[in-house]
C-alpha cells in the first residue's frame, strides 16, 4: 500500500472509532454547532473590519479637510499683505489724469496691475466689484465713511466703493480674503 492510502485508512478508522462513542446525530449536532460558532466569529470579524474601515476613511477625509483648510488659511494670510498693494495700484490707475495716461510709467503701473490680477486668478482669488445701491453685507463690506441723507430709500445703501473685495473660490471652498471698503448712506 502506498503511504497516502495508509493515512486515509487511519483517518477512516479514527472516524469509525468516534462513531462508536457518539451517535452520528450527535456528531452532526456538534459539527453544526461548531459551524454556527465559526460563522458568528466570521460575521463579527467582517463587521469589525467594515466599521474600522469606515472610521479610517472618515479620519482620512477629515484630515484632508483640515490640511486643505490650513493651506487656504495660509494663502489668505499671505494675500492679506499683498492685496492692499493691488488695490493701491487700482486707485492710482483710477486717479491718473488723462494727459499723462499715455506715459510709460502709467502704462507700467497698468501692466503691473494686470499681472497681479492674473497671478491672483491662478491662486483662485478674484476681485469682485461692489454693486452700488445695495445694502452692505458686513461679511463682505467695511463701511469706512457714513454720508448723511434725508431720503429714506437711500438709507443704509452703498454709495461708493473705495476698494475691491477679494474672494478665494476653489470648488466647494469659498472664503472672503479681504472685504470691500465702501461709503454708505446714513
Amino acid at each position: 500500500m502506498w503511504k497516502k492510502d495508509v493515512k486515509i485508512d487511519e483517518h477512516i478508522e479514527e472516524v469509525a472509532g468516534d462513531t462508536t462513542e457518539l451517535s452520528l446525530q450527535e456528531q452532526v449536532a456538534q459539527l453544526t454547532k461548531k459551524l454556527a460558532e465559526q460563522e458568528e466569529i466570521v460575521k463579527r470579524a467582517q463587521s469589525d473590519y467594515f466599521r474600522t474601515k469606515m472610521e479610517f476613511d472618515e479620519y482620512v477625509r477629515r484630515a484632508d479637510e483640515v490640511k486643505s483648510g490650513y493651506e487656504v488659511d495660509g494663502l489668505i494670510k499671505a494675500l492679506e499683505k499683498v492685496l492692499p498693494f493691488v488695490n493701491q495700484l487700482k486707485v492710482t490707475l483710477d486717479n491718473t489724469p488723462e494727459e499723462i495716461a499715455w506715459n510709460t510709467r502709467a502704462e507700467w503701473v497698468q501692466l503691473l496691475h494686470t499681472k497681479m490680477l492674473a497671478d491672483l486668478w491662478l491662486l483662485w482669488v478674484t476681485p469682485i466689484e461692489v454693486t452700488i445701491g445695495t445694502d452692505p453685507d458686513y461679511t463682505l463690506h467695511i463701511p469706512i465713511w457714513l454720508q448723511e441723507t434725508d431720503d429714506e430709500k437711500l438709507k443704509n445703501k452703498v454709495i461708493k466703493e473705495i476698494e475691491w473685495w477679494f474672494v478665494y473660490n476653489k470648488w466647494d471652498v469659498k472664503k472672503v480674503v479681504m472685504p470691500a471698503k465702501v461709503v454708505v448712506w446714513k
